[in-house]
């Protein structure tokens, strides 16, 4: 996949992720991107899981400090 690709599919997210997070509905779209984002890092080196989930816009909400974290 190219970046391109990953952009696309955050965008995608995002638009799911603006809505309530105190519903169901937001909490399982930052465990679906924080899911696809453990997989293209795997698929891709090169692979920012921060900018992915930046970009989806659940990072600060749910996965703060998340590629300090795994370092």
């Amino acid at each position: 996949m190219t970046r391109k690709d990953y952009e696309r599919i955050a965008r995608v997210l995002n638009a799911f992720s603006s809505m309530d997070t105190s519903r169901p509905l937001g909490l399982a779209v930052a465990v679906i991107a924080d899911s696809l984002a453990l997989v293209f890092a795997a698929d891709n080196p090169r692979f920012s899981r921060d900018r992915f989930l930046a970009v989806v816009d659940v990072q600060a909400k749910y996965f703060a400090n998340s590629e300090k974290e795994a370092a």
